[in-house]
């Protein structure tokens, strides 16, 4: 695991307070740690999406097992990302 070191000015950080409390977070550290994983979970939906559509938009072709074994092993890591998330 990494750490890292953030600086808020005051206000910043007593609306991060604040707003860890309003959510029942037990510490502000634990509020952004949230906001950092959904963030990354966004992006992983979004980067999915745009796959879709780049599969929607293209031809139609015939799947080969490989192909297959693709999907079947990026499924298995979304899965895993979201049990883990």
């Amino acid at each position: 695991m990494t750490t890292i070191t953030l600086e808020f000015t005051d206000e910043q950080f007593e609306r991060i307070q604040r707003m860890a409390t309003e959510k029942r977070y037990a510490d502000p550290e634990r509020f952004i740690e949230s906001l950092v994983e959904t963030s990354l979970r966004v992006d992983g939906i979004e980067n999915l999406e745009g796959k879709l559509k780049e599969g929607f938009d293209s031809e139609l072709s015939d799947w080969t097992p490989q192909d297959l074994e693709d999907i079947r092993r990026e499924g298995k890591k979304l899965v895993e990302s979201h049990k883990t998330g």
